[in-house]
């Protein structure tokens, strides 16, 4: 048995962070995506497109997200498209689910406990979040019925101890003992797989917020009695990227300009949390605002933590706990015997300062 897995598309994401015009660019991004996945279980001839759940956001997907997904898995008949749906997109009467007319191959699994549908070889176990929260374990109480190969598909968060959580909570030693060979699991959105604990997180098919680095995509899984292999197929555009960039060395808007544009060709594209970091001076002490202005059509998260450029002949003269911080590293940059014991005292100077100012320092 061949299997495409897909889980957290999260059609209809609102992507606020991103503002209007970006958000919109976002969710047709991850229209594309899921076309993408679509295509490539064509491509790979798989015996099912298993989705396990959170497939859209119910609150704010139109009928128009309904038209387009049956059309999408309409392009793929005969291969079934299975779908549990999770706590995002759960299953309710005259939900979209509900009211769409699904082409013949799409199989929407509806009830909370597990029911059959037999695939090639066979049989998947599916079950759905019939509300937003579940707080039981979609596998409580559950055996497999009969001999042969059997597999479920579920939103389920997986859960070690006695943890607990409202996103269907699923302890590994369930899976075994329900006789299943393998679970494959939506929710978490990091592609996760543990083969000896039987069960594989595709992950998000693109990174749905700046937390969410790594590879995205899904995951194509081979299967039979004698055992089974999961390969990740990286489907996703777009990727996280966290940058942190010190700009105390510079002091005109050209030279920010020109330091931002030789990261765009990385940062295009792309989710960006960039950290700017240092003492202003020059033009940039004066026009601040042309930090923000300089990362202008990019996907970036901006974080701050810039201070004006001091004046150390000043500081140095203070009867303070500062002035002699300042007066004895001086002292040691004065002393260094080198060019880079030197550099070492200095970024020693430039963190103390910093810190005395309450800015944050990490040291590496």
């Amino acid at each position: 048995m061949r299997l495409l897995l897909i889980a957290d598309v999260h059609l209809e994401r609102p992507f606020k962070w991103l503002g209007h015009a970006r958000g919109a660019e976002r969710r047709r991004e991850l229209r594309d995506a899921l076309t993408r996945a679509v295509d490539c279980a064509r491509d790979y001839g798989v015996d099912a497109i298993c989705i396990a759940g959170d497939l859209f956001e119910r609150e704010n997907a139109p009928p128009a997200v309904g038209e387009f997904l049956r059309a999408t898995f309409a392009r793929v008949r005969p291969i079934p498209v299975l779908i549990a749906p999770g706590n995002h997109d759960y299953f309710s009467t005259g939900c979209l689910y509900d009211r769409i007319s699904w082409p013949s191959n799409v199989h929407i699994f509806r009830d909370a406990p597990p029911r059959p549908c037999p695939v090639a070889d066979g049989t998947i176990w599916g079950a759905a979040f019939i509300g937003p929260e579940r707080y039981q374990s979609p596998l409580e109480n559950f055996r497999v019925d009969g001999e042969g190969l059997h597999l479920a598909l579920l939103h389920a968060d997986i859960m070690d101890g006695e943890s607990s959580s409202p996103y269907g909570p699923l302890a590994p030693e369930e899976i075994e003992r329900s006789g299943l060979a393998l679970a494959l699991l939506g929710h978490v959105h990091e592609c996760r797989v543990e083969e000896t604990r039987r069960f594989a997180y595709p992950g998000s098919i693109e990174p749905l917020d700046l937390s969410e680095v790594g590879s995205h995509g899904a995951l194509l899984v081979e299967i039979s009695r004698s055992g089974y292999s999961i390969q990740h197929l990286a489907l996703a555009r777009r990727t996280v990227i966290h940058a942190e960039i010190d700009i105390s060395s510079i002091s005109t808007i050209r030279e920010l300009s020109e330091l931002f544009a030789a990261q765009r060709a990385q940062w295009d594209g792309n989710d960006v949390r960039l950290r700017v970091l240092g003492s202003l001076q020059g033009e940039l002490l004066i026009h601040p605002e042309a930090i923000r202005e300089a990362l202008d059509g990019l996907d970036v998260d901006l974080a701050l933590d810039v201070w004006p450029a001091e004046d150390l002949d000043s500081l140095a003269r203070q009867r303070t706990t500062l002035g002699a911080f300042v007066r004895a590293v001086r002292e040691k940059i004065a002393q260094a015997t080198d060019g880079s014991d030197a550099r070492r005292w200095e970024d020693v100077l430039a963190a103390g300062l910093a810190a005395f100012h309450g800015h944050e320092v990490i040291l590496k």
